[in-house]
């Protein structure tokens, strides 16, 4: 992962070594919203290329009652906002042409 200040390769690190920038001090953006599992497919894809994730569950009644199936299933995915394009762009390439007709 890159750090947001400076560019500076910092792998996981939380703050950056180089420049002290405080990575927890990130605002946090969703780009996407899934059902069980596909949120852990995701998670660990962009993992696999340094991109935190937080996996935000839907607080209602799937809280109470869990569910896997319609929308109170229904899990946010979020990034850190500078790398929120760079999620985008991996998860639309992991999306093969028949995986995208499926979907519609």
């Amino acid at each position: 992962m890159e750090c947001p200040n400076c560019g500076q390769e910092i792998g996981g690190a939380r703050k950056c070594p180089y420049c002290s920038a405080d990575l927890n001090d990130t605002s946090w953006t969703v780009i996407r919203q899934v059902n069980p599992p596909e949120d852990l497919i995701i998670e660990s894809l962009l993992q696999s290329f340094a991109i935190p994730v937080r996996i935000i569950p839907r607080e209602t009644l799937g809280s109470l009652y869990p569910t896997t199936i319609g929308p109170i299933s229904r899990i946010s995915i979020a990034v850190p906002s500078y790398l929120a394009d760079k999620a985008v762009r991996l998860l639309e390439a992991e999306i093969s042409p028949d995986d995208a007709q499926n979907q519609r």
